[in-house]
């Protein structure tokens, strides 16, 4: 009798590991790096932040003028303002942002039987915790039977 369950035990196990070797090979065959996931195109907030910086780095250059001799200041100050006029098209550009859309609530009373757990999430994690002790101790006294 020992050697059917061992047998069993072996089938399931071999199973599941071709399995899972099967579903890794697929996933890893279809997945391609997404060209947006590899060069992210700037927020509207991004642009504006780098609009602030080379108008504050303008500034900076306008009160160190004195530093630099004519030439180099015109090249900076042309290359900053360059970069600006760049970032303010760039921020033309960009689509109108939509507006914001709050999620429709239901009355109280309409959420279904799920809608207590989603409220309470610590309730929610107390009942994921005690089904997983549950079934580990299930599993323990299975394992124990079996080896008697």
């Amino acid at each position: 009798m020992a050697d059917a369950n061992d047998l069993t035990a072996a089938l399931a196990a071999a199973a599941g590991g071709l399995g899972g070797l099967w579903a890794a090979w697929r996933w890893a065959a279809s997945w391609t790096p997404e060209p947006a996931a590899l060069s992210p195109s700037p927020s509207a907030d991004d642009l504006e932040e780098d609009l602030a910086q080379a108008m504050a780095q303008l500034a900076d250059l306008q009160a160190q003028q004195h530093r630099l001799q004519g030439a180099d200041h015109a090249r900076q100050t042309d290359a900053i303002r360059r970069r600006a006029a760049a970032l303010l098209q760039s921020l033309d550009t960009l689509p109108a942002p939509s507006p914001a859309r709050r999620p429709r609530r239901l009355p109280r009373g309409q959420g279904g039987p799920l809608a207590a757990l989603a409220a309470r999430p610590q309730l929610r994690g107390a009942l994921w915790g005690g089904g997983s002790v549950g079934v580990l101790l299930f599993l323990s006294q299975q394992l124990g039977r079996y080896m008697n």
